[in-house]
């Protein structure tokens, strides 16, 4: 099935853009037809009507009042005139307003008729934040995100993918609806019956709305609206009523009553009149300063330097300024901007419809709906390692890498070396997954060899653990990979990999084995300790099952390893042929679900309720279920009678992947992005509330948030989701306090108006789901709150983004918009301003995700950017 080809898609996808982009509706900010729009009006006409009739009269009389008749009569027409100007320029600012979205869509429908079909290949591995689906384009399999899915592609689906659209199954037929989570035990092939961009722009249509009147907006509003009703009403009246007196006791000319009335009141109020230009000068001002607040914004983020404190700051000042990168500023630059902007609509930050300037300089609260690549790194960092220690275990913390000496010791603790016998199987099981590369620590790099797997740790790099136990290149040069299988439990949506190698002196076969820990321990029978192979009894797997258990519980990802050597027969040409340079791959399904009922057991640490097909006897038992032959020479694992039996090698690979011997765990975490936790105590300071949206459990999001430097005791966490059975009261009783909150977003709106304002104030809410966080978001709103998200521009947030008052998309991976197929020729900063500037698939579906987003971060941009250009547009409106 070669599925479509990319010129195919393309026509797909361009025609749902132009039949649905028309379809969203979008008000602009200045409506003329408002009460102070009309009261203005209505003013203005007056003192043109009454500047014409006294100028008219006076011009009636002759020399030598003519002049002043004839001086009316200019201002009256002058005023017209501005009216006309005034009403050009709104009318104009509002048909602007109003097609920024839709030149939005128009320009991302450009980009992707440009396209010139380059694919980046990130092999990053799944992360939830960032939704892409596999399919079949121009004969190739490709990383798709969806909504770069078109009607009629072929998408590869495993166990546990949502279906993007309405699909159909290719061989069997089966339908499946949108959203409908997959429950299989091998892949899946699907035509796909719809595209998912249509169903995703009739939803904007749905969700969307211009961001509400800033606070600055709202006091220009409440001046008017006074200086309007009371202040205006009380001059003219008041000078109307002294005016009378004034002519009827001091003027002795009966026949200038007309000036001195008319005149005289007209001119009272002739200041009022002139406030007709107040939009104009509105409208500049608010230009210039989203233009400033755009050009800064571009030059910080392609700035490479560092942000620093100023050189008078203390470090250890709780309450210092922010740090800040030097960054100029021309004021060519802005004004350049501010002229294509006065004239054009501003498609690239939806300056108008999003009130830029001001809402950046009223944000009081920033949130973030997403972790993976937004505020944390993309790729999971090693953060501990267990080993077996007698009838115990290890744990030995990792070292910060060392930039300066990358060969210092990768261990914190003191005395680690006693560990290198058993360390030394586990680092060569890392070294095999990830090389011995060369790159910088903390960076984004991944393992070399392994298959793609289902956990953002079966992607991450170990090279640090294989070089601080001292393997090197040439090292690896002694083994031969001959075979990667990927063994899967699809019932859990587990799996681990299995790596064959063969040492090139001896020939010897060795089986080094990662992935889950729950598939790992069900594989192995021993452990190795560092001294002698020992016995993996029940007491010692509840151990390292707990020990799982309770790293889950604190936001930490877990990787098993185990081993096992791999006696053959000589000459059994048909095994393992090594002609190929390049490692087959092959992929099995183990079937170990066991359905009878946990054990518990008890040790030292507690009870654990340690699952069947982990006891000691159901892996024993599976053992014996096992075809044996017996070989009379012993040193073979195989003998050629088994092998015959077994007939394949698919089979052997499947009986070998057991049996093995556990060698220990490495946890892993999510660490936040650089300056990350610096910028949240810096927005405190600066009166801007930090929250995150986790959908993780109440136990792992404040593990994540006590990394971020939250407060994370009591009233701090939120759980959004709604407790299941019949007994829910809308509170919940947090696990570590005795404090009563508020469960269930369908209860904070109840407890903000019964009970107190704990809602507005906590900076984690837990368990969150799309619906949830929006809805959440728009609480914050209705309490007075200028929200800020921040998200992923790979994931389904653009819902969210539509809702909240400024969205910013974050680009969640690396260099998602460099393609090694396609060469530019103009510098490419990623962005729609420059004409083919988005390369890769990755970046035209974050374009697709970012629609509603006037602003957009790259990956390596530091969110004290987003800081700065909030500082200065606090600056500029005062």
């Amino acid at each position: 099935m070669e599925g479509l080809s990319t010129v195919d898609a393309k026509r797909e996808l361009l025609q749902v853009l132009e039949s649905e982009r028309a379809r969203i509706p979008v008000a602009g900010h200045l409506d003329i037809r408002s009460h102070l729009s009309r009261a203005l009006l209505g003013t203005t006409l007056c003192v043109v009507v009454l500047q014409i009739i006294n100028g008219a009269y006076l011009v009636s009389r002759g020399t030598p009042i003519q002049t002043r008749g004839i001086a009316c009569l200019v201002e009256a027409i002058l005023l017209v005139v501005s009216l006309l100007i005034t009403w050009r320029v709104v009318a104009r600012e509002t048909r602007l307003e109003a097609r920024e979205l839709d030149g939005r869509l128009r320009e991302v429908a450009r980009e992707l008729r440009g396209w010139r079909g380059g694919y980046a290949d990130l092999r990053l591995g799944p992360q939830p934040t960032v939704t892409t689906y596999t399919v079949r384009r121009d004969g190739a399999w490709r990383d798709m995100p969806t909504l770069l899915v078109a009607n009629g592609d072929v998408v590869r689906l495993v166990a546990g993918d949502v279906a993007p659209c309405a699909m159909t199954e290719c061989a069997t037929g089966a339908e499946l609806l949108q959203g409908q989570q997959l429950k299989i035990d091998s892949p899946v092939l699907c035509w796909a019956r719809e595209t998912p961009l249509q169903a995703h722009v009739a939803q904007i249509a749905q969700h969307h709305r211009r961001t509400g009147r800033s606070v600055l907006q709202n006091q220009m509003r409440a001046v008017a609206r006074v200086i309007s009703t009371r202040v205006l009403p009380f001059i003219a009246c008041g000078s109307l009523a002294s005016n009378i007196v004034i002519f009827g006791v001091v003027y002795k000319y009966r026949h200038m009553g007309v000036e001195a009335i008319l005149g005289q009141t007209t001119s009272s109020i002739f200041p009022f009149a002139c406030a007709l230009l107040w939009p104009i000068l509105w409208v500049a001002a608010r230009t210039y300063a989203s233009a400033n607040s755009v050009v800064l914004f571009d030059a910080l983020q392609r700035s490479k330097t560092e942000y620093e404190d100023m050189a008078d700051i203390d470090e250890f000042d709780v309450d210092a300024l922010p740090p800040t990168k030097d960054v100029r500023v021309g004021i060519r630059d802005v004004v350049a901007h501010m002229r294509w902007m006065w004239t054009m609509c501003d498609h690239r930050n939806l300056s108008r419809s999003s009130n830029l300037a001001e809402t950046l300089g009223a944000i009081t609260v920033i949130c973030s709906i997403d972790k993976e690549g937004t505020i944390a790194e993309p790729v999971c960092t090693p953060e501990q390692i267990v080993v077996p220690d007698e009838q115990d275990y290890a744990v030995l913390d990792l070292a910060e890498p060392d930039l300066a000496e990358p060969q210092s010791g990768f261990i914190a603790d003191i005395g680690w070396q006693r560990f290198l016998p058993v360390l030394r199987p586990l680092a060569l099981a890392c070294a095999h997954d990830s090389g011995v590369c060369a790159m910088a620590p903390n960076s984004a790099h991944r393992r070399a060899r392994a298959l793609r797997g289902p956990t953002a740790t079966q992607t991450a790099c170990l090279c640090r653990v294989a070089r601080g136990v001292g393997f090197t290149s040439s090292d690896l040069a002694n083994y031969h990979v001959e075979r990667v299988a990927m063994v899967t439990a699809p019932k859990r949506s587990a799996s681990f990999v299995a790596t064959v190698v063969r040492t090139t002196d001896a020939q010897s076969l060795h089986v080094l084995s990662d992935g889950n820990v729950e598939l790992i321990l069900g594989a192995c029978l021993d452990y190795f300790d560092g001294t002698r192979v020992c016995a993996l009894d029940d007491r010692t797997v509840a151990m390292y099952y707990a020990l799982y258990l309770n790293a889950l519980q604190q936001d930490l990802q877990c990787l098993a390893y185990a081993y096992r050597p791999l006696r053959l027969p000589p000459n059994v040409e048909w095994l393992f042929d090594s002609s190929s340079k390049v490692p087959a791959r092959v992929e099995l399904r183990v079937d170990n679900e066991d359905e009878s009922q946990d054990q518990v057991v008890d040790d030292e640490f507690g009870s654990v309720d340690l699952p069947a097909h982990l006891t000691q006897a159901a892996r024993l038992a599976q053992l014996r279920a096992k075809p044996r032959v017996t070989d009379t020479s012993g040193d073979v694992d195989y003998s050629p009678d088994m092998l015959t039996h077994l007939a394949t090698e698919e089979n052997l690979l499947r009986d070998a992947v057991t049996e093995q011997i556990f060698l220990g765990l490495i946890t892993f975490t999510y660490e936040p992005k650089t300056d990350v936790c610096d910028f949240i105590e810096d927005l405190d300071i600066a009166g801007i509330r930090f929250v995150y949206f986790s959908a993780s459990g109440g136990r792992q999001s404040k593990s994540f948030a006590d990394r971020l430097g939250l407060e994370t005791d009591w009233n701090t966490c939120i759980l959004l989701s709604s407790a299941d059975g019949a007994q829910d009261i809308g509170y919940v009783e947090d696990h570590d306090i005795k404090a009563r909150l508020p469960r269930g977003i369908h209860n904070i709106r109840e407890h903000l108006r019964d009970v107190d304002d704990i809602p507005l104030q906590v900076s984690l809410f837990a368990e969150c789901t799309p619906s949830a966080t929006r809805e959440m978001i728009e609480i914050f709103q209705e309490n007075g709150e200028v929200v800020c998200c921040m998200g992923s521009a790979l994931a389904a947030n653009t819902l969210t983004f539509a809702v909240c008052d400024l969205a910013v998309g974050v680009e969640p991976i690396p260099h998602f918009n460099r393609a090694k197929d396609v060469l530019l020729d103009h510098e490419n900063d990623g962005s729609m301003s420059t004409p083919g500037a988005l390369v890769t698939q990755y970046a035209l579906g974050a374009a697709l995700t970012c629609i509603p987003c006037p602003l957009f971060l790259q990956h390596d941009t530091s969110l004290y950017t987003l800081m700065q250009v909030v500082s200065e547009a606090r600056w500029m409106v005062g």
